[in-house]
C-alpha cells in the first residue's frame, strides 16, 4: 500500500506523540512522580521533539501566543518557550529586539488571521490568482443554472454589489469576535425568537404557556453559554420575554398556512430563487400574506417601498409561483409591536422583474462595484477597495 507524503507525515507525528506518551507513562510506572516543574519541562521537550521532527520532514509549523493580559489590561511578556526556540534558530543574532520585530502582531480577535480575508485583499488589489483546479468549460457567468440565490443575498447585492461579491460569491467569511461580556449576540437573539414563533405556529399555546416556553428557551441558551455578568443576563432575559409577550399580544390571529417552509422557484430572468418565509397566513377575509419577523430596535422598512421591502416581495413571488395568491407582505417588529406592510400587485411585480433582470445582468458581466454610499459597518471595508478609491479621488 502506498501513502502520500501528507499521510506519512501525519502517521509519523502520531507515532512520535505516542512514543512520548509511553515514555511519560513508563516514568510514572517506575514510581517517579513528576513534579510541577518536571511536567513543564517534559512538555517543553515534547514541543522541541515535535518541531524537530516536523523540520526534518519539511513540514512547516506555526506557533502563536497571547501577547496581552486581559486581567491586567497590559502587554504580556514574550513567551519564554518561543524566545528560546527563536534563539536556537537564529543563533547569537536572536536578540529580544529582533524577536519582537520578527513576530507578526495582530489585534484581539483580528480578522487578519483569516486566510479568506487575505485572499479577498489580494483579489481587490488585482493580484493574479491561480486556481487549484481548472474552471469548468463554459463557466462565463456567476448565474450558473444550479446556483440558487436567497432573498437575503439579493438584498445584499442591491445594498452593495461588492459586498455581495465578496460574501455571497467568493464565500469570504467574516471572523466575528465572540465578546465574552455580551450575554447574547443579535443573531442568536433573532434565532431564539424565530424558533419560538415557528414552534407556536406548529403547536399553538396559550399566553401563559407561550411565555413559559420563551423563558425556558432563553434559559437553555444561557446553559450553553454561561454569562460572565448575572445581572446583565437577567436584563437580557427580561427583554427577550417582553419581546415575546409583544409578539403574542400583537398576533392578529390569522390562520397560519405554513411556517419556515423552504421554496425554490426559477424567475423568467433565469435566476433560481430559494427562500424560507417566516410565515404564510390567511386572513378571515381570505387574503394571503407573507410575514417576516424582525427583532431589531430600529425600523428600517417603509410602507409599499420595494427597495426596503425587497426580501418580503421576493418571498411573495416564491409563494405566488407555488400557487399561493399573496396580496401583501408584513414586517412585524417584535420589540415594538409595530408592523410595516408592502402591497404585492402588478406594479410591484413589474418592479421586481426589473430588479431581477438588473441582478442577472450584473452576474453575467461580473460587475460588482462598491456602493456609492456605504450603509455602515459591514466588516469588508478593509478589503473591498472603497478606501483606496476614496484616497485616489482625494489625490486627484
Amino acid at each position: 500500500m502506498s501513502l502520500n507524503r501528507k499521510t506519512k507525515t501525519v502517521i509519523t507525528l502520531l507515532f512520535a506523540a505516542l512514543a512520548i506518551a509511553m515514555a511519560t507513562a513508563a516514568f510514572a510506572a517506575d514510581g517517579g512522580a513528576l513534579t510541577a516543574a518536571g511536567r513543564i519541562a517534559a512538555r517543553k521537550q515534547q514541543l522541541r521533539d515535535l518541531l524537530g521532527l516536523a523540520a526534518s520532514l519539511g513540514v512547516p509549523a506555526r506557533l502563536s501566543y497571547s501577547g496581552y493580559d486581559l486581567a491586567g489590561l497590559k502587554r504580556q511578556n514574550p513567551s519564554s518557550v518561543l524566545s528560546e526556540l527563536f534563539r536556537k534558530q537564529q543563533g547569537a543574532a536572536g536578540m529580544a529586539a529582533q524577536f519582537e520585530t520578527t513576530l507578526r502582531h495582530v489585534g484581539f480577535f483580528a480578522r487578519d488571521l483569516s486566510p479568506d480575508a487575505a485572499i479577498g485583499r489580494a483579489v481587490c488589489a488585482g493580484a493574479e490568482m491561480e486556481p487549484c483546479r481548472p474552471a469548468p468549460l463554459g463557466a462565463q457567468s456567476w448565474a450558473a443554472p444550479e446556483r440558487a440565490f436567497s432573498p437575503t443575498a439579493i438584498e445584499t447585492f442591491f445594498a452593495c454589489p461588492m459586498r455581495f461579491y465578496l460574501e455571497k460569491l467568493l464565500g469570504i467569511r467574516l471572523q466575528s469576535g465572540d465578546d465574552p461580556f455580551v450575554v447574547i449576540a443579535a443573531n442568536d437573539l433573532g434565532q431564539l425568537a424565530h424558533a419560538q414563533m415557528a414552534a407556536q405556529a406548529r403547536c399553538p399555546l396559550g399566553r401563559a404557556d407561550f411565555i413559559a416556553a420563551a423563558e425556558k428557551r432563553f434559559d437553555d441558551f444561557l446553559k450553553s453559554r454561561p454569562p460572565l455578568h448575572p445581572d446583565a443576563a437577567v436584563r437580557e432575559r427580561q427583554n427577550f420575554v417582553q419581546m415575546m409577550k409583544n409578539a403574542f399580544d400583537g398576533d392578529p390571529g390569522n390562520e397560519v398556512l405554513s411556517a419556515e417552509q423552504s421554496r425554490t422557484v426559477r424567475h423568467p430572468s433565469g435566476i433560481l430563487l430559494q427562500g424560507t418565509p417566516d410565515r404564510v397566513e390567511r386572513t378571515p377575509r381570505g387574503d394571503y400574506l407573507v410575514v417576516d419577523y424582525k427583532t431589531g430596535r430600529q425600523i428600517t422598512h417603509r410602507q409599499d417601498d420595494i427597495d426596503s421591502c425587497l426580501q418580503a416581495v421576493l418571498y411573495a413571488f416564491l409563494l405566488e409561483q407555488s400557487g399561493v395568491p399573496v396580496s401583501r407582505c408584513e414586517y412585524r417588529y417584535l420589540r415594538s409591536g409595530k408592523t410595516v406592510t408592502c402591497a404585492y400587485d402588478g406594479a410591484v411585480r413589474n418592479q421586481l422583474d426589473a430588479r431581477l433582470q438588473q441582478f442577472r445582468t450584473a452576474l453575467d458581466s461580473a460587475a460588482f462595484p462598491c456602493a456609492e454610499k456605504c450603509a455602515g459597518y459591514c466588516g469588508f471595508e478593509s478589503i473591498c477597495g472603497r478606501n483606496k478609491l476614496a484616497e485616489e479621488a482625494a489625490e486627484e
